[in-house]
């Protein structure tokens, strides 16, 4: 079953936010392959079992986690 998330600002950045039980998660708005917001429909952001984000462009689904950083790319930490 598909949940869905919410979009928002956070220190100035787009981000998307997802509730996972009682914890709430932010994840940059941002489709790492395309440049693209997640949400076609602003604040309306795609989720599958409340554990991936869907890209609603091209449907990638992203859990969030960053495995590998191109080399002299940092992660971006927002704090809420």
């Amino acid at each position: 079953m598909a949940a869905r998330g919410s979009s928002a600002t956070a220190a100035g950045v787009p981000v998307v936010v997802v509730r996972r039980g009682e914890q709430v998660w932010a994840y940059a708005n941002r489709c790492p392959h395309f440049s693209v917001p997640l949400d076609f429909e602003p604040g309306d952001v795609l989720c599958y079992r409340a554990q991936v984000l869907m890209c609603a462009h091209h449907s990638a689904l992203l859990s969030g986690l960053i495995l590998v950083l191109p080399e002299g790319e940092s992660e971006h930490t927002v704090y809420l």
